[in-house]
C-alpha cells in the first residue's frame, strides 16, 4: 500500500494531550493512506505508555535521551513513507475534515511544496501566530 501522507509527532511530558491528537488523527474520514509515526524525547510521564497501549498501530520510537525537537524530527522524516510529511505538536486536535481539505488543497496546487493551516484556539478564534486575516 502506498503511503500517501506522514503524521510526525514528537512527544516530551504530553501525557495530557497526546491521546487527543491521535484520537482526532484516528477519526478523520479520508481515503487517504497514512502512517502516524511518535518519537518520544524521553518523557518521564505516561506519553510512551499512553501510546503503546490505546495506539498500537502507530510507529513509535522511544529516545533514551532529549534529542531535541529538530533531531527527532529529522529522526522521524528518515523512516517516513508518505508522499507528504506533516509536522504536528501533540497538544494539537485536527478538525473533522482536516484531511479532506488538505488533499483538495494539495490537488488544486500541484507545485505546492509547503502547506500552513489556520490553526483555532480553545476559544474557537483563530490564533495569530498561523496567519493574519
Amino acid at each position: 500500500m502506498e503511503v500517501d501522507l506522514s503524521y510526525i509527532i514528537i512527544t516530551f511530558n504530553s501525557a495530557p494531550y497526546i491521546e487527543n491528537c491521535l484520537n482526532s488523527i484516528f477519526a478523520q474520514q479520508s481515503n487517504v493512506n497514512y502512517e502516524t509515526i511518535v518519537i518520544d524525547n524521553a518523557s518521564t510521564d505516561s506519553s510512551v505508555d499512553i501510546v503503546k497501549k490505546k495506539f498500537p498501530n502507530v510507529i513509535l520510537k522511544v529516545n533514551s535521551i532529549n534529542l531535541g525537537f529538530s533531531a527527532a524530527v529529522n529522526q522521524a522524516v528518515k523512516s517516513t513513507a508518505g508522499k507528504y510529511i506533516l509536522l504536528l505538536n501533540p497538544d494539537t486536535v485536527l478538525a473533522e475534515d482536516f484531511l479532506e481539505k488538505l488533499f483538495k488543497f494539495i490537488g488544486e496546487f500541484s507545485d505546492c511544496s509547503i502547506a500552513g493551516v489556520k490553526i483555532i484556539g480553545t476559544n474557537d478564534k483563530h490564533h495569530p501566530s498561523s496567519w493574519k486575516k
